[in-house]
């Protein structure tokens, strides 16, 4: 399962909510679940809200696009 999609179940949150919480729409929240990585200020922003390190977010969405 993606890191982004892992945290915010987690938390409970829907992606809609996500994407409120971070300043971005549903569908960058889609597109960050299907392993694209959000730009830095976003990042920080997606860090925080998921009450992770940013460098856990990258190191994970790394390794899973090592393999595509």
């Amino acid at each position: 399962m993606n890191v982004v999609r892992r945290h915010r179940l987690e938390h409970g949150m829907t992606q809609a909510e996500l994407g409120e919480k971070t300043g971005v729409s549903r569908n960058s929240v889609i597109s960050w679940e299907s392993g694209s990585c959000p730009r830095p200020k976003r990042l920080l922003v997606l860090a925080a809200v998921l009450g992770v390190m940013p460098r856990e977010l990258l190191q994970e969405l790394a390794e899973r696009n090592k393999g595509v």
